[in-house]
């Protein structure tokens, strides 16, 4: 019990420090609020009719791009912490603190990105409707069940940044690596189209990676007036939270057995 309330003061501690360092708040709106006036130049002149779908307007469009872009530009950054504990030579002392390094970096850095995703989540619903007159295209009573998409959605692509940061214990290879991890993610997640206009076959493959998991079950909140696809859809962001827990976990140890052999 005392370990958990050591991670919950962890978690209000990132809270306190996202909320506090206003610069980088007010960076991360700015960037946010330049992709979304370009996507809705670009959602605005594309040819939706080419989609099949006579319901779809560029409205549902943009409201799709707010919600993944949420998740993408909360996270951006974050996802590097331990690379950078690394590079410090931090690592020895925190393994010897009674917290995991896993729960002690991840729980700050949570902290950290939900400050900033509460941000954009309140921005998106003032500003969305104002650039296209469609108010989020969703029913009220699922909106608890969105957020709880989009919090997946960052917790997934924290732990896959953490497992990416842990081959920095054998040189810089940390940053290159998770950027082009970021853009296979980017392409195959879903975040400028959705995966659900995909080749049907193309869309087989990519279901079969955690990326939509990631980018599409959240986004698909605003396209999909369907519960049940909801709901499976968090489903199948619980497995790959899962399956990701366990490759992070595995490769901090393979990462904490290379210090305890070598040092920092």
């Amino acid at each position: 019990m005392k370990r958990f309330h050591a991670y919950i003061g962890n978690f209000l501690l990132g809270a306190r420090l996202a909320w506090n360092d206003r610069t980088d708040l007010f960076s991360t709106l700015l960037i946010y609020t330049t992709l979304m006036t370009v996507f809705n130049a670009i959602y605005s002149v594309f040819p939706l009719q080419e989609l099949g779908h006579p319901d779809l307007t560029h409205g549902h469009l943009l409201w799709y791009f707010a919600i993944t872009e949420i998740v993408i530009v909360s996270v951006q950054g974050s996802e590097r912490e331990l690379g950078r504990l690394i590079a410090e030579g931090q690592i020895t002392t925190l393994i010897q603190r009674p917290l995991s390094l896993i729960g002690l970096t991840q729980t700050r850095m949570l902290g950290y990105v939900c400050v900033n995703a509460g941000v954009l989540i309140l921005f998106a619903l003032l500003t969305v409707p104002f650039l296209t007159g469609l108010a989020i295209p969703m029913p009220v009573e699922a909106l608890p069940l969105l957020v709880l998409s989009i919090l997946l959605g960052i917790i997934l692509f924290l732990m896959l940044g953490y497992a990416v940061c842990t081959i920095e214990i054998f040189g810089p290879y940390s940053r290159p690596v998770g950027w082009i991890l970021n853009k296979i993610i980017f392409t195959f997640g879903g975040l400028f189209f959705p995966v659900m206009f995909f080749p049907e076959l193309l869309q087989k493959i990519t279901w079969l990676t955690p990326f939509p998991a990631i980018i599409t079950v959240p986004g698909n909140f605003v396209l999909v007036q369907d519960m049940h696809i909801h709901l499976i859809g968090i489903g199948h962001q619980l497995v790959w939270l899962l399956v990701l827990c366990g490759v992070a976990k595995l490769a901090e140890y393979k990462m904490i057995q290379t210090v305890l052999t070598r040092g920092d």
